[in-house]
């Protein structure tokens, strides 16, 4: 299952998979929205049979260079709400969904959580919290 926004490039990768002969289906998702988020399980156990493996990479970075006196709070609850709020919700139903079988999850975060090296204050603090959900 390939999961992303409706104009992301989720769904041609999706298909030009299909046409190589994998078994792969896309789903919309806005991972910063819980009831998309279960809406995706469902499709995937519904499609499967089961969920086992969740790879958790979705993610945006805005604000890039803006000096932190300067960075509108509008970005920084956004990049929140995607990396860290969304990055939640998918572990939180893939567990769900998992259950008693279990399964692999992979929390894709980046160096830029865990050093001062991230030109946004937004994107180094989310993934600073995906670091943190994955301990």
């Amino acid at each position: 299952m390939i999961s992303d926004l409706p104009t992301s490039t989720g769904r041609v990768i999706s298909e030009d998979l299909v046409a190589k002969g994998f078994s792969t289906s896309f789903v919309e998702c806005d991972v910063s929205n819980e009831n998309d988020v279960k809406r995706l399980m469902c499709s995937t156990i519904k499609s499967y049979g089961r969920l086992d493996i969740l790879i958790a990479c979705a993610g945006i970075l805005h604000g890039a260079t803006i000096e932190i006196e300067n960075f509108d709070s509008v970005t920084f609850d956004q990049v929140l709400d995607v990396n860290v709020r969304g990055t939640f919700l998918c572990v939180k139903h893939a567990v769900r969904a998992m259950g008693n079988i279990g399964g692999v999850i992979l929390l894709l975060a980046s160096g830029a959580g865990v050093t001062s090296s991230s030109s946004s204050y937004a994107y180094g603090a989310s993934k600073g919290a995906v670091h943190g959900l994955s301990l």
